[in-house]
């Protein structure tokens, strides 16, 4: 089976019935873009979005003043689609700075050299990999981001926020032991509320 049928039910685009001019104020008050906010400090120089959809986190965090370059990575043509409709309800400068890759992340060595980027964000991209495909993912985004640079992650706490798309499950502990697996120290790995997870991952 290729990646493109086993992954064909996340083919989708977040947030269906929102207007295109509503999104991305939308997910300014989510976790997503809280963390964004919360490691500001270390979102800078050239950033990706793994998992992105729409890639509304990617336009949020391209406000930032400190990045120069923004890529959203999502398997989902439709998703890029709606992505070249909302960025331009962004704020000043985002929209220039960003674009989007289509890609599943267990091939981001076909678009992306080795150290690429000096930040890396995930949100709600982790729950839905086959438990196979953890540990080939992992490499594959370890790869591109430079020594020293931040891996920012959101995601469901455990089995909340329960979806038949997602296909494995994680806390604090498991999360943080998957990173460090992988050359990761952690910065902080917390639980933001009743449904989500939150970390910040530094690669050695």
């Amino acid at each position: 089976m290729n990646l493109e049928e086993k992954y064909k039910r996340e083919y989708y685009v977040n947030n269906p019935t929102w207007v295109d001019s509503e999104v991305i104020d939308k997910l300014r008050v989510h976790p997503n873009a809280l963390a964004i906010a919360r490691y500001s400090d270390n979102i800078y120089g050239v950033i990706a979005d793994l998992g992105s959809n729409h890639s509304a986190t990617t336009l949020i965090a391209a406000e930032n003043t400190k990045v120069t370059k923004a890529v959203g990575v999502n398997l989902n043509k439709e998703a890029i689609e709606r992505f070249d409709r909302i960025k331009k309800f962004a704020g000043e400068g985002a929209e220039e700075k960003t674009s989007m890759v289509r890609s599943n992340v267990l091939e981001l060595d076909q678009h992306f050299e080795e150290a690429s980027f000096d930040t890396l964000m995930s949100f709600h991209m982790l729950e839905h990999l086959f438990p196979e495909d953890i540990h080939p993912a992992m490499e594959q985004m370890s790869r591109i981001l430079k020594p020293g640079g931040f891996f920012i992650i959101s995601i469901p706490w455990e089995r909340k926020l329960g979806s038949p798309n997602h296909k494995t499950f994680w806390n604090n502990t498991s999360l943080s032991k998957l990173f460090i697996s992988h050359g990761f120290k952690v910065y902080e790995c917390y639980r933001v509320d009743d449904n989500h997870l939150t970390g910040a991952f530094i690669k050695q």
